[in-house]
């Protein structure tokens, strides 16, 4: 991982307070990173977990229903799938890569 992906994690709201070794030895060390194209769906079998953009832009769709509606647009340094560590299924959200 680039230096400049891992000053984002280290710097993000979620993470205040943990020293930066906490953080390589239990965060970036043990997490996956994956690239998405622009308009490719950020899709994967559910598991509680969180997702943090390094790169790029990407939007989020509210997928219930049979409705999307859009939530919110993210970029580098926002963290999404929060909630999931909390829920007993996957939200009725989508992520879309958008450059």
């Amino acid at each position: 991982m680039k230096l400049e992906q891992k000053e984002i994690i280290y710097s993000l709201k979620l993470f205040d307070g943990c020293e930066r070794e906490l953080i390589e030895k239990l965060i970036i060390s043990t997490g996956t990173s994956k690239v998405f194209r622009s308009g490719e769906l950020m899709e994967a079998e559910f598991s509680p977990s969180v997702g943090i953009l390094l790169s790029g832009r990407g939007v989020i769709y509210s997928s219930d229903k049979g409705r999307q509606t859009l939530l919110r647009f993210i970029s580098p340094g926002n963290a999404v799938g929060v909630a999931s560590l909390f829920a007993a299924e996957p939200p009725a959200t989508r992520i879309e890569a958008c450059g």
